[in-house]
């Protein structure tokens, strides 16, 4: 807001004023049309199309640019959602997904981190690269090397992988560039945030990613 941003957020279901308990798998025994993977994407779409659409009647400005950030549960997100629409020009999700074959024990996530019958279509690199696929687009994926959460180096496993923290998240970064070259147009770029102490968007991280990338886009 600072920097002339206007910002929508949006909540995920069961973390919301008067409704934390975060509980997701339940959503997933529910009997409904289509994919329960619905309920945290419908909310963030129904919203952009609002603001797409409805300026004059709703009496806000023309919005000509969308980017989207998120932390956790926001950053799945931010992956998913900018995946599936190119209207999203940045991107910039926080500590929220790695592909599933480098997580381990405690670190696989919540269902919708590893519904089959989504991630049996496109795995998580796959979704990098549609999130980032576009004239203008990039993403900057963030991760928090010191995560008491999600996707550090605590919750990395060198023997399982074969691979130390940061190798193993430059691995697929370098994968997922190669194939945005091959394809044409977009950028990816994953970030290790050494300055956060724990499962947070840093300052660091707003100062000398997310602002100078938007920057750039405008």
């Amino acid at each position: 807001m600072r920097e002339g941003y206007g910002v929508l957020g949006v909540f995920m279901p069961h973390m919301r004023p008067g409704d934390c308990t975060g509980g997701h798998d339940a959503l997933f025994q529910m009997k409904t049309t289509g994919s329960p993977m619905k309920y945290f994407l419908e909310p963030t779409a129904i919203s952009l199309n609002h603001l797409k659409t409805r300026s004059r009647a709703s009496h806000f400005p023309k919005y000509r640019t969308f980017h989207m950030t998120g932390l956790s549960g926001g950053g799945w997100t931010t992956t998913v959602y900018a995946a599936i629409d190119p209207t999203i020009r940045c991107s910039f999700p926080v500590a929220g997904t790695i592909p599933l074959y480098l997580r381990f024990a405690g670190s696989v996530g919540d269902h919708e981190q590893y519904e089959p019958a989504c991630y049996g279509l496109a795995g998580y690199p796959d979704l990098y690269i549609l999130g980032a696929h576009g004239r203008g687009r990039k993403q900057v994926q963030i991760l928090v090397r010191r995560d008491d959460c999600c996707f550090g180096e605590a919750q990395h496993d060198p023997k399982a992988s074969g691979m130390k923290y940061a190798e193993a998240m430059r691995e697929y970064e370098t994968r997922v560039r190669a194939a945005l070259k091959e394809i044409g147009h977009g950028a990816f770029d994953l970030e290790i945030d050494e300055t956060a102490p724990s499962h947070m968007i840093s300052h660091h991280a707003i100062e000398r990613v997310l602002l100078p990338e938007l920057r750039k886009a405008r």
